[in-house]
C-alpha cells in the first residue's frame, strides 16, 4: 500500500484509528512496501475478498454464507476467529435491510468500481467492490463495506466515507451510497445520517497529517 494510491476502506480504517494504532499500521505497511522493493516479499491476497464475493453470492441467491463461511476457513485456518464474525454481522444487517425496505434486495447485474485523483493531495482514491442493489421501486442502493478488526466505523468517519463516495459515483444521490461496517452489521448512508458540511474540511487537514507522517518516516524504512 502507499499512501498516495489507495483504498477507501484502508484509508477510512487509518484515519479513524488511535494516533498510536496509525503509527503502527503506517509503520506495518512501510515494512511491507521495502519487502517488496527488496523482492523479499510477493503481494498477498486480499483476506477479505473472499468473504465479500460470498456475501454477494448469498444475496444474489446464489449460496448460503453460513456453508460458504465453512469452506473457506476449511481451506484456510487463519479465517477462523474473523470470518465467522464477519457472516454473523453481515446477516444481521442483510435482515435488518429487508426488514426496513419490505421489498426484495435483488443484486444488480455488475458491481460498481471507481477511481478518482485529488491533484493537489497527490491522492488517489479507489473505491472498488460496491455491491450495487435494486429494489421493486427501482431504487439504488450502492453499499460499500468497511472492514476493520481493530475499532468501528464512526458516524465522523462515515460522513467522510459517504462524501467521497458522492465523489466518485457522480451519477447517484447521497441517499443511494452506503457504507457497512461488516463485523457490527451496521450501515451509514444518506438515508438515514445528515452530511454536516464540514467532510472536506475533516478529510483533508487529517490526510494532509497522514501524509506528513507517512513521508517523515519513508527514509527511516530505505525509501525515497
Amino acid at each position: 500500500m502507499t499512501i498516495e494510491k489507495i483504498g477507501l476502506c484502508k484509508l477510512l480504517k487509518i484515519l479513524g484509528a488511535k494516533d498510536a494504532d496509525r503509527l503502527r499500521i503506517i509503520r506495518s505497511d512501510l515494512r511491507e512496501e521495502r519487502a517488496k522493493k527488496l523482492l523479499l516479499q510477493e503481494s498477498g491476497g486480499d483476506f477479505y475478498g473472499p468473504f465479500w464475493a460470498d456475501a454477494k453470492a448469498h444475496v444474489a441467491g446464489r449460496s448460503n454464507l453460513r456453508i460458504t463461511t465453512i469452506q473457506r476457513i476449511a481451506d484456510w485456518d487463519q479465517r477462523k476467529t474473523l470470518y465467522p464474525t464477519l457472516c454473523d454481522g453481515f446477516l444481521k444487517w442483510l435482515e435488518l435491510a429487508r426488514r426496513e425496505t419490505n421489498q426484495p434486495l435483488v443484486p444488480t447485474a455488475k458491481d460498481f468500481h471507481t477511481r478518482f485523483e485529488i491533484p493537489d493531495l497527490h491522492l488517489l482514491l479507489k473505491i472498488d467492490n460496491v455491491m450495487g442493489l435494486q429494489g421493486e421501486d427501482n431504487h439504488a442502493r450502492l453499499v460499500y463495506p468497511f472492514f476493520c478488526k481493530e475499532h468501528r466505523l464512526t458516524e465522523k468517519w462515515a460522513r467522510v466515507g459517504l462524501r467521497l463516495m458522492s465523489k466518485g459515483f457522480t451519477e447517484f444521490d447521497l441517499d443511494e451510497l452506503e457504507i457497512l461496517d461488516v463485523i457490527a452489521g451496521a450501515s451509514f448512508s444518506g438515508r438515514t445520517i445528515r452530511l454536516n458540511g464540514d467532510e472536506e474540511e475533516i478529510f483533508r487537514s487529517n490526510y494532509q497529517r497522514l501524509h506528513a507522517e507517512w513521508a517523515a518516516l519513508r527514509p527511516t524504512y530505505g525509501l525515497d
